[in-house]
């Protein structure tokens, strides 16, 4: 009996890896043996069912899952994921059926109120999708309690300028899977109306040039950090005067890099490009402008611009020397802005997973597949993505999915 146990608990985590690495049918057959030693684990059933349904077996996935329920049917969080498997079948009432139920077993559950509010964002309800997601937890507390969890955390809410008040929102307490089904939910309505949607590297730009209070100890970090900078120039300015003394047209070069330099620096990027520009007029071969270039047209929007700049810098590597991963991913994402996706995904397939931990890799990545008509395969790739240190990717780009929307009502009314 023990053999029994421990052989089908090895099939399990066997199955579990397999579906990590999206080998569906193998999770599934691989699942099958378990149940075969283990007919009672209904944990077993339920990974099964999710396998099932990534290989778009709806009936096969349901059927696993029902049998599941039918061994636990007092547990909340099975209900709830047979929602989410009608969902992604785009089975909407059947999906808000389970969800209710589960939601009767457990009122607080907050992946089932996030996905409660995720099919009514699908059903074309934004603005109450929206609002759900918006909204704190319906933490189990009393009135007491949940003013002093207000209180204590409303100093620290405020200096990190938190987009919630203070208890926790639906949205901020989903998980990576729900996060992603949000994520595909705001960005395939996104790219129905590119002419009124912002990309999110503009929403990050427009939220990186807002003004912003900062503390008094950041405030004399900022100072220290310009001083030793304004240091570090005047120092190259000298050895750059000294190296060229005999050379004017080259010092003469030289420094307005320096100074090119210190303007994208302090922030400054238009006169920081018209002096990069002047330095690449003058001196086509000299080393990074054009990646300078890039850098500070991408900082004002002028992705076009950056992406040509981007392309002239890349021309200019040796053959030997490949493009780093930074500057790969950076060029698939300007080709993403630029609405090129195929190319995009043509470079961002070069850059080998696993060795990068950026958020951008796998978004721009799930643009393309969203793009070229793979939903399925998107919302893997979203899933990657909000699992990295990332900006709050799905809680932007739901807000400007509603910016949007709201524009379109208001334009229709």
């Amino acid at each position: 009996m023990l053999g029994r146990v421990l052989k089908a608990e090895w099939l399990f985590r066997r199955g579990q890896k397999l579906a990590a690495q999206e080998r569906f049918d193998a999770a599934c057959e691989t699942f099958a043996q378990a149940l075969v030693l283990r007919p009672g684990a209904a944990g077993i059933y339920l990974h099964r069912a999710l396998a099932l349904a990534e290989t778009s077996r709806l009936p096969a996935a349901v059927a696993a899952l029902q049998q599941a329920i039918a061994l636990q049917p007092r547990n909340p969080v099975l209900p709830m994921f047979l929602g989410r498997i009608y969902f992604d079948h785009a089975n909407y009432p059947q999906a808000a059926n389970w969800c209710a139920q589960a939601l009767s077993c457990s009122p607080y559950n907050c992946h089932a109120l996030a996905l409660q509010a995720l099919i009514e964002l699908a059903s074309g309800r934004v603005q109450q999708g929206y609002q759900r997601l918006q909204q704190p937890l319906p933490l189990p507390i009393s009135a007491l309690e949940r003013g002093l969890l207000w209180l204590g955390r409303k100093g620290f809410a405020l200096r990190r300028h938190s987009r919630a008040s203070c208890v926790p929102t639906v949205l901020q307490q989903a998980n990576a899977a729900l996060q992603s089904r949000i994520l595909l939910q705001a960005e395939t309505f996104l790219l129905q109306h590119p002419a009124q949607a912002r990309t999110l590297a503009q929403q990050l730009l427009e939220t990186t040039a807002a003004p912003d209070s900062e503390p008094y100890a950041d405030q004399l970090m900022t100072l220290l950090d310009r001083g030793l900078t304004a240091g570090i120039i005047s120092t190259r300015r000298l050895c750059t005067a000294l190296r060229y003394a005999f050379k004017p047209a080259r010092r003469a070069i030289h420094l307005r890099f320096l100074r090119a330099e210190h303007a994208a620096y302090r922030g400054q990027p238009a006169t920081a490009q018209a002096l990069y520009t002047t330095v690449a007029q003058q001196d086509p071969q000299m080393p990074d402008v054009e990646a300078r270039l890039c850098e500070v047209c991408y900082a004002q929007g002028k992705f076009r611009e950056a992406l040509r700049h981007l392309q002239r810098f890349l021309k200019q590597l040796p053959d030997a020397a490949p493009p780093s991963t930074e500057t790969a991913i950076l060029h698939g994402e300007l080709l993403c802005q630029v609405g090129r996706y195929q190319d995009a995904a043509a470079v961002l397939a070069q850059v080998v997973m696993g060795t990068v931990r950026d958020y951008r890799l796998m978004y721009y990545r799930g643009l393309c597949q969203l793009q070229a008509g793979a939903p399925g395969l998107a919302r893997r790739h979203f899933a990657q993505a909000v699992q990295q240190l990332n900006p709050d990717l799905a809680a932007l780009r739901l807000d400007e999915m509603y910016r949007v929307y709201q524009r379109l009502s208001s334009a229709t009314s």
